[in-house]
């Protein structure tokens, strides 16, 4: 149960930040907060030395962009940069005088979820080391449920309430890689219709060659290459997969299965079909790997008949799958980029970038999708929650979520400098007021005010801030977060 046990205490300074007037709804909660002991009520005060977050590889680029550090599979330093440098200067690098740090582990939406406790088996154990997590496949009903119930069945003593904290939005790329020695000289052909998608996806012959994907007349052999515009029409492109549970093969599946139109069931069995998240038609062309960065390693080493895969955006342009420019227009003979796919609501082709090239500015082009199913409170279920019908945007776009307990200390997580850490941390995430808000002006992508450094944070990092109907759901839930 969500338990308040303290009273409201007076305001004081803290890591040399006075409290910040917050553009935020009145009813919202703002420092200090009531919930919490003198020591503990104010902003980076008696945080944990160590919070610990775990969940979907789609959001690895963004969090180093918010200063936790990358641990397995797939590390990377944290940067200095973020939480520690703008709000808790104790989370700095060592190296800088912090004493304290936030880990992330990409390790799949599912290890997000897991650690929860949020699967389909009543009375799962949950991971208490675990401070927040992170999932783009947002827990079902029963997975909610089944997390609130915990592993003690029958007994209300480990009841908790798990919140769905929509964080952020990001694109689902898809990637080519063209053979060696051929080209997509012209900037048209790099899209890809939803019908040959789907098709290539699905493993069908009819779109199992790069000619019948892009055109015979639009995939050339290099200068010098030794190869002829047939052959290079003619190579098969290994579909590149992931072979974990993901969420970025989740938002995907989704699109296919719109564009399917009914041709093929490509829901998962967590929405009643019956396609396991990391199962794919026609095995025997599929190349798989775990992780967006190994996809994507993967991907650019099909050199002899090239690949078609996919990422999250940042991801990918981590990978040197933007578009390479010289002297203001595409190179003709890059070999590894996005490509524009074809929106299910209006058939117009849409780039998962603001930008294209891969040294422009970045961010996601998801900042105008109209999501549907959304639910009125991060209590309930967002597993419905969906962004492929949207007729502006991208249409592989997703939102991504922030796991975390009302109360640690009512599922055992007995540590209330823990609680402190993570809710700063998610604070900062979205803006909380007095944490992560910036003054009015500081605009992010938009006019809008009140988003602030965390939020900043999204598009400069390949992502986009959270629409403001849904960041208003979010920054009150956030407010729930207690001991």
């Amino acid at each position: 149960m969500h338990r308040k046990r303290w009273a409201r205490l007076p305001i004081a300074a803290v890591c040399g930040l006075a409290a910040v007037a917050a553009a935020a709804p009145a009813a919202q909660a703002q420092y200090p907060d009531p919930d919490y002991p003198a020591t503990h009520d104010q902003p980076c005060e008696s945080a944990a030395s160590l919070v610990r977050g775990i969940g979907a590889s789609f959001q690895r680029t963004i969090q180093l962009g918010w200063g936790a550090e990358i641990i397995d599979p797939d590390p990377a330093p944290a940067l200095a940069k973020g939480f520690g440098y703008e709000v808790c200067p104790a989370f700095k690098l060592a190296a800088d005088g912090g004493t304290k740090k936030v880990t992330y582990s990409p390790a799949g939406s599912g290890a997000g979820r897991t650690a929860f406790g949020a699967t389909n088996t009543a009375g799962s154990p949950r991971n208490l080391n675990v401070d927040f997590g992170g999932a783009d496949e947002a827990p079902t009903p029963t997975q909610v449920a089944n997390a609130n119930e915990g592993p003690n069945l029958g007994s209300t003593a480990d009841d908790g309430i798990l919140h769905t904290l929509p964080i952020g939005q990001g694109a689902v790329a898809v990637n080519f890689r063209v053979p060696d020695g051929c080209q997509i000289p012209a900037s048209g052909p790099r899209s890809l219709s939803r019908v040959k998608a789907e098709g290539f996806f699905r493993g069908l012959t009819a779109y199992d060659q790069w000619g019948e994907l892009v055109g015979y007349s639009n995939i050339d052999a290099s200068p010098g290459s030794g190869l002829t515009d047939a052959q290079c029409g003619g190579k098969k492109p290994a579909r590149v997969v992931r072979f974990d549970n993901s969420g970025t093969t989740f938002l995907l599946k989704r699109y296919l299965d719109a564009a399917a139109g009914g041709a093929f069931d490509w829901s998962e069995a967590s929405e009643g079909g019956t396609l396991a998240n990391n199962a794919w038609p026609s095995a025997t062309i599929n190349a798989g790997e775990n992780g967006n960065g190994p996809l994507l390693d993967l991907l650019n080493n099909q050199g002899a008949n090239g690949g078609i895969g996919y990422a999250d955006l940042g991801a990918s342009r981590g990978r040197n799958f933007g578009w390479a420019y010289s002297g203001g227009t595409f190179t003709p003979d890059d070999r590894s980029f996005w490509v524009y796919m074809q929106q299910i609501a209006t058939s117009s082709y849409v780039s998962p970038a603001k930008t294209n090239d891969q040294v422009g500015t970045k961010g996601a082009r998801c900042l105008g999708v109209q999501y549907s199913n959304v639910p009125a409170s991060t209590t309930a279920s967002w597993f419905s929650v969906t962004g492929v019908p949207t007729p502006t945007d991208y249409p592989i776009c997703g939102l991504t979520y922030a796991l975390a307990w009302a109360s640690p200390s009512a599922v055992g997580i007995n540590s209330l400098s823990r609680a402190v850490g993570r809710r700063d941390y998610i604070g900062y995430m979205l803006d909380r007021p007095g944490l992560g808000t910036t003054p009015p002006g500081s605009q992010c992508d938009s006019t809008d005010s009140r988003y602030g450094k965390g939020q900043c944070k999204l598009p400069v990092n390949d992502y986009a801030r959270l629409p403001a109907s849904i960041f208003t759901i979010a920054r009150a839930g956030m407010t729930q977060l207690d001991d």
